[in-house]
């Protein structure tokens, strides 16, 4: 039975329903995995296990997906769900329905064969795993998984000459190694173990169907990416299948763990050695372990409150780690963005103040100060850990003082805000009287203006052929607004933190009546009855 989840019945499970619905999960480091509940990648940001390397960042895709065929009477029955260049798998025929409870969950039906897949990350690891629960029918049969292994930062796509890798594989344990070529001199590995069955090279073997099978499966086509004009083929490396035989009516559990490890490749099969020990039930242990810690964030939330804990669920996807810092932080949104501090600190108060997250607020807002440069906060992180962090906005500054004021409000706690941020707020202020980057400054009426023809820096900042799509630069108005607010916040703060330091107080009140008299004057457009949205500098 789903409780905090969905699920999908047979009509949504067609293949162009089902490629328009998408599940995701995350480990905390920035790394995730997506797919639709059909099974089919949709767009190249879709896999298995997608690692970051330098959390949040340095993403790449490591598991694409797995294939899975049923072998009856010899009649091999191929599960795959997939668009190609010029044609389609429809696998998804076999897909009774689909369960998003925590973890994703796809039931087959083969004639009397029974099995479920669900497929879930170990949190704080660069590690997946896809957990099957077999009943076979009358007649048994085998089982084959055949991973899709890449190597690709996420916004990339794969030909067939970048897939070269250096593989071997211990038939005692059943793990496999796969190390990309030229990251042989990084000693950085893919490991890959099942927990039964038995593991056979591809090379040189026959398909069912007759002929050689290929170990490069090309001309994956990516529907989502398609309709938004980011056609592209990818490719995806199969160097081996994992067979399972089944006899009749046999029930079997079956867990495949998919790592990336750091280190000599002779000692790469030791980061799944720990899992060896739970035998079959290993797979039952992971899926426990994940759907446990999710649930006591969702059990903060009031007892019945169904939308209320899946807000909790979902919250917990953004908050990450930052290697740089040594603390949390907040992804923009998947599958896409990393972290930015616009978005950040709005979502602030429901990501982390609503669902009693505390520690992780504290360690976000610091996160972004430790990055303060000139007043400013970053705009967002590159998603490569050699990229700088940019600065080019107007308003993410502002948004941090919102924050630490809800921070106050939900917590009580004056003295993380008084040590820790009420410092940085002053900085902020004083950079923008003075002026600070991208021509934000202080005009003489106390409103802030920024920017030029030549840069975006609020939150409509779209460019098109490096043409400013909706040009704002100037006084914009929810600018102003914010940083009314970050005025009488400071004030606020000031009188409570240091309330002997009169010259400022005295400034503050002075600056704050000034804009907001400037702000009813200079904003409103009483023909109209509304406020104009930018209002230029008189000089």
């Amino acid at each position: 039975m789903v409780q905090d989840g969905y699920r999908v019945g047979r009509v949504g499970l067609q293949f162009d329903n089902g490629i328009e619905r998408e599940w995701l999960l995350t480990n905390g480091i920035g790394g995730f995995a997506s797919m639709s509940v059909i099974g089919a990648q949709t767009r190249l940001q879709s896999s298995y296990l997608t690692a970051s390397f330098s959390p949040p960042v340095d993403r790449y895709v490591i598991l694409s997906n797995v294939r899975e065929t049923l072998v009856i009477d010899g009649k091999g029955v191929n599960l795959t769900a997939q668009s190609y260049l010029g044609y389609r798998k429809e696998g998804n025929v076999y897909l009774n329905s689909f369960e998003y409870d925590i973890l994703p969950t796809y039931f087959y039906h083969v004639d009397d064969f029974r099995f479920k897949k669900t497929v879930g990350l170990v949190y704080g690891e660069n590690t997946s795993f896809v957990y099957y629960d077999i009943t076979a029918g009358e007649k048994g049969g085998s089982f084959i998984i055949m991973p899709c292994f890449n190597y690709r930062p996420i916004h990339t796509l794969s030909k067939r000459s970048d897939l070269r890798f250096g593989t071997m594989h211990g038939e005692q344990d059943n793990t496999v190694i796969i190390t990309p070529e030229y990251l042989i001199n990084e000693e950085r590995h893919i490991v890959c173990t099942v927990s039964s069955g038995r593991i056979e090279e591809r090379k040189d073997k026959k398909a069912l169907s007759g002929g050689k099978l290929d170990t490069v499966e090309e001309g994956t086509l990516y529907d989502t990416d398609v309709k938004n004009g980011l056609g592209g083929l990818d490719s995806h490396y199969i160097p081996y299948d994992m067979v399972v035989e089944l006899g009749p009516f046999e029930k079997k559990n079956i867990t495949l763990i998919t790592t990336v490890f750091q280190g000599d490749v002779y000692d790469a099969a030791s980061s799944v050695k720990k899992y060896y020990s739970y035998g079959d039930t290993v797979g039952q242990i992971l899926v426990d372990s994940y759907i446990k810690r999710v649930h006591a964030y969702m059990d903060k939330m009031p007892k019945g409150d169904t939308f209320a804990r899946r807000l909790a669920w979902a919250a917990d996807s953004f908050i990450s780690d930052r290697k740089s810092t040594g603390l949390k932080t907040v992804l923009a949104g998947f599958p896409h963005f990393a972290d930015r501090g616009r978005d950040s600190m709005i979502a602030l108060t429901g990501l982390t103040l609503c669902t009693g997250r505390f520690e992780d607020c504290r360690e976000i807002m610091k996160s972004f100060v430790a990055y303060l440069r000139d007043g400013l906060i970053p705009n967002f992180f590159p998603d490569t850990s050699a990229s700088k962090p940019l600065y080019n906005t107007m308003d993410a500054s502002l948004w941090l003082f919102y924050a630490a004021e809800k921070y106050m409000e939900y917590t009580g706690d004056e003295s993380f805000i008084k040590d820790e941020i009420f410092p940085v707020l002053k900085d902020v202020v004083d950079d923008y009287m003075m002026g600070t980057e991208y021509t934000i400054y202080m005009d003489d009426d106390g409103l802030i203006t920024g920017g030029s023809e030549f840069d975006q820096i609020t939150w409509m900042d779209a460019l098109s052929n490096e043409k400013i799509v909706t040009p704002r630069h100037g006084k914009p108005v929810e600018i102003n607004a914010l940083w009314y607010n970050a005025l009488v916040t400071l004030l606020e703060m000031c009188r409570r933190f240091e309330p002997e330091n009169m010259i400022r107080i005295g400034v503050l009140e002075e600056i704050s009546e000034r804009v907001k008299g400037s702000f009813v004057r200079e904003f409103w457009n009483e023909e109209k009855k509304c406020l104009y949205d930018v209002v230029r500098p008189k000089d």
